[in-house]
């Protein structure tokens, strides 16, 4: 984990973490192959039934997102509370309704400019409650 992401997921495990908790989330799991614990903060949107979104920016850059192709297990601190979640990716060529939803409710939450080009093929990260649907 890079200097600033320690030292945002360290805010985020402090009192303090109202400073960033409404906008970030610090995640965290075990590595599919590696066994090892992975921690990095997010952007993040909650969806009904006590799910969240995690839209993955440049994922053609980043390979952390390939833990959660068949579903696994991801922790989500939000707002001070860890929340034990299942994760699976989600492309938006599989499955351009739901992805288009998250899009817009990240563009309502974080801006326009953090949206990615409608052309993109998109990625989103689903996690819901263990026990739910």
């Amino acid at each position: 984990m890079s200097v600033a992401n320690a030292s945002v997921g360290l805010l985020l495990r402090s009192p303090l973490h109202p400073l960033l908790s409404a906008k970030v989330q610090l995640i965290r799991y075990t590595g599919r192959r590696s066994g090892a614990e992975h921690r990095t903060p997010t952007q993040y949107v909650e969806l009904e039934h006590d799910q969240v979104a995690i839209l993955v920016g440049n994922p053609d850059r980043k390979t952390w997102w390939k833990n959660f192709d068949e579903g696994w297990a991801l922790d989500l601190l939000i707002r001070g509370s860890w929340r034990r979640t299942q994760a699976r990716s989600c492309w938006s060529h599989d499955d351009p309704m739901t992805v288009d939803d998250i899009v817009r409710r990240f563009a309502q939450k974080y801006g326009e400019r953090h949206a990615p080009a409608p052309e993109a093929d998109t990625l989103v990260i689903l996690c819901a409650p263990i026990g739910s649907r």
